[in-house]
This record gives C-alpha cells, sequence and structure tokens, in this order.
C-alpha cells in the first residue's frame, strides 16, 4: 500500500474515532451543566432544616388549617414566613420540612460525586482526544475505536428478553423496553425479561412500563438506573416536567392489578430516583427486530 493511501486510511480513521469522542464531550458537558443545576437546587437543604426546626420550637402555635407560619430566625433575628399544608396538624409539616431536607442533603452529596466523575470523565477524553489527533499508529486507533463504537447486545440479554414489545433501546449493551399502550405495558411485565431484571415506573403520573433487561444476577449500575429513570420520565404525562421522582424494583416484586385493570400493578420494595431528561434517548433507540 502506498504511504499516500496509509496517510488517507489513518485520516478517515482518525476522522470517524474524533466524531464519536467530540459527540461524547458535548453529552458529558450538557450532564455536568445539568448536575451543577442540582447542586445549585440542593442546597436549599438548609434553609428547609432550618423551617423545620422553627415548626418544632413552635408546635404548640400552630393550630391545623394554618396556611402559613411566621417564626423568628434565630440566626439573623428575622422574621421567617413558612407555608404549612392546612389539611394536616403542625407536627406533620414539620415532619415534611425535615424529610424534604433529607432528601436534598442526600441529593447534594450525590450530585458532588457524579460531578467529580463527569469532570475525570471529560478530562480523560480530553487525553485521549490528543493522543488520537497525534498518532500515526492505525493498530492503536484500531483499539480506540472499538471503544467508541455503538455497543451491542450481549446475546444471553437478547436471549432473556425471550420477545420484542414496545420500544427497544440499547444503553451500555443492556435492553431497554417501553411500553406504548397499557395493552404492551401489561405483555412487558408478563412476558418480557426475568424476576431480577428491573422495572421503572413515573411516580404519581400515568405513564408507560420500562423493563431493563439485567442478567441472572439483576446487577444494574446507577448509570443503567438513570438512563431507565429517564425513559419512564420521557415517556409519561409529567414528560415535560424540570424533575421529578420516578420509582423502580425487581419484576418480582410486581403483581398485576388483575381484570379491567390492564397494565396496572401492585409493586413492593420500590426505590426512588430524581430524574432530569439529560440523556439524548433517540441514540440509543434499536430499529428493527432484533430479539431472536
Amino acid at each position: 500500500m502506498s504511504s499516500d493511501n496509509i496517510e488517507k486510511d489513518l485520516l478517515q480513521q482518525k476522522k470517524i474515532i474524533l466524531k464519536f469522542i467530540r459527540a461524547k464531550k458535548k453529552r458529558i458537558k450538557k450532564k455536568i451543566r445539568n448536575i451543577q443545576n442540582d447542586i445549585e437546587n440542593f442546597k436549599d437543604f438548609a434553609q428547609l432544616t432550618k423551617y423545620g426546626e422553627i415548626l418544632k420550637y413552635n408546635l404548640h402555635k400552630i393550630k391545623r388549617g394554618q396556611k402559613e407560619f411566621e417564626g423568628n430566625d434565630w440566626e439573623t433575628g428575622k422574621t421567617l414566613t413558612i407555608l404549612l399544608n392546612e389539611k394536616i396538624d403542625a407536627e406533620a409539616n414539620m415532619n415534611i420540612y425535615f424529610k424534604k431536607a433529607k432528601k436534598q442533603k442526600k441529593g447534594l452529596r450525590i450530585a458532588k460525586e457524579r460531578a467529580l466523575k463527569a469532570n475525570d470523565d471529560l478530562n480523560k477524553l480530553i487525553a485521549i482526544e490528543k493522543k488520537v489527533s497525534d498518532s500515526n499508529d492505525m493498530e492503536f486507533l484500531n483499539d480506540i475505536l472499538k471503544k467508541f463504537e455503538p455497543a451491542k447486545a450481549k446475546p444471553q440479554d437478547v436471549k432473556r428478553a425471550k420477545k420484542r414489545i414496545g420500544k427497544v433501546y440499547l444503553y451500555n449493551e443492556h435492553l431497554f423496553f417501553v411500553g406504548r399502550n397499557d395493552i404492551e405495558n401489561e405483555q412487558l411485565v408478563k412476558f418480557v425479561g426475568g424476576g431480577n431484571d428491573w422495572w421503572f415506573h413515573i411516580r404519581d403520573y400515568p405513564g408507560s412500563h420500562v423493563i431493563c433487561i439485567a442478567g441472572k444476577k439483576g446487577e444494574i449500575d446507577f448509570e443503567l438506573v438513570k438512563f431507565g429513570a429517564t425513559l419512564a420520565l420521557i415517556n409519561s404525562k409529567a414528560a415535560k416536567s424540570d424533575i421529578e421522582e420516578v420509582i423502580y424494583t425487581q419484576k418480582k416484586y410486581l403483581k398485576l392489578a388483575g381484570r379491567g385493570k390492564t397494565g396496572q400493578v401492585t409493586v413492593a420494595n420500590e426505590k426512588t430516583i430524581r430524574i432530569k431528561r439529560e440523556i439524548d434517548i433517540s441514540q440509543y433507540k434499536v430499529k428493527g427486530d432484533i430479539i431472536v
């Protein structure tokens, strides 16, 4: 092969790889921006805790039916107006503020950990991008390309899926199924995957069932949970919301509601994640019938 052809092949290979890298950099940068927004929102936990403490100190002054309470901020000396749910008593209102504060404090810790990892991933990607740009080693470029090419489903996961129902996505070598109506939602619960696979659904809104084929051990990491939750959010009546809660559990903890309630389930051992739309799911959608 002539030197001109070799150089042409090198340039073409670099072009393909750099396209993948730049697309991934763009996704990570967007993720970092969204995480920073989460961090700002979660910083409210200190104020929520203060509201709870003020209510705790003044429980004897608050009557059911009040819509707000004015209490003294012991740090600044200012009067704070605290909104109340008039349908519940003072202690229940206090507990709501403490519960929200606890959840936001935990969310802040997790968001900071995610921010560190995302920035680390971005720095690694920038370093790889430079190596690719500077390299004239085709073997090295081929190895890098394998890491960035779209993943293929593991044969065992394709087999466990049993049959295709609804929309199908492939993310980090795992298949996700999304019901498009009540009938498909019920079919997903009945026929797709096994007891150790995972089910996702938006909390308190109508929406699609989402099934993640996790394998026999049923192990999934945070990124898979986040992708499943994103699918549940986008395919629900809450799709336009900035942030919502999604519940998830393993399929073995689901029970179909029965006759006249197609697609409805009762759920046990559920977990909760607050999710925002920060993943472009379109690139992971599977076209054609890949299930064998």
